[in-house]
């Protein structure tokens, strides 16, 4: 959790990870982050993706529905459409300027995605990532390392991170800052559609 990651997703009987680059061999494939088990989490293969040799920590994976993954690793997001364990399903929709490393990803069940991450970064999606906005988050620049989207009677987007700040938003475009009473580094939050816990 200090690295941001690793992060973990279900769907569709398939579990996608990921975490810290591991070795593979024979080289160049040595900086491999993304992880998939089909079988209820028992065996685990490395996916290696010829165009990921970033260095990196993959920090999220989210699920949407059917075969539809997405993972980030520092300042890219990739997709699959189909069985997240063959490499060639996988496809990179980003790769943000400046660098800045995507700590977290949620989405909202019908239309948007936000990210979130380093130097208070937050962009949308409104078409699964294909197309991003940069958006000004209520985190200033300090590191921003959880979002989630509580829906029902709530329906705001939550973002916690560095120095106990926490943000809400009612569309994840305009974002407000609230009180938290703690300076703690809030690295998850999550939300059960009703309580929001960070």
């Amino acid at each position: 959790a200090v690295d941001g990651g690793p992060g973990i997703a279900w769907g569709n009987n398939y579990w996608v990870g990921v975490g810290d680059d591991v070795a593979i061999n024979p080289a160049p494939s040595d900086e491999d982050v993304l992880f998939v088990s089909t079988n209820g989490g028992g065996a685990w293969s490395t996916v290696e993706l010829s165009a990921q040799q970033t260095n990196d920590v993959g920090r999220t994976a989210c699920y949407k529905s059917d075969t539809i993954f997405f993972f980030s690793v520092q300042d890219q997001i990739w997709k699959a459409t189909a069985n997240p364990s063959v490499a060639s399903n996988w496809n990179k929709l980003q790769d943000f300027d400046g660098g800045q490393d995507i700590q977290a990803m949620a989405y909202n069940g019908s239309d948007r995605w936000v990210c979130v991450g380093a130097s208070g970064e937050v962009h949308t999606s409104d078409d699964d990532w294909t197309n991003a906005t940069a958006r000004t988050g209520g985190h200033g620049s300090s590191t921003i390392s959880g979002v989630v989207y509580c829906a029902g009677t709530v329906n705001k987007w939550v973002s916690v991170g560095q120095s106990g700040k926490i943000a809400y938003s009612s569309d994840g475009i305009t974002w407000s800052a609230a009180t938290t009473g703690t300076t703690q580094f809030l690295r998850a939050v999550a939300t059960d559609n009703t309580t929001i816990v960070a």
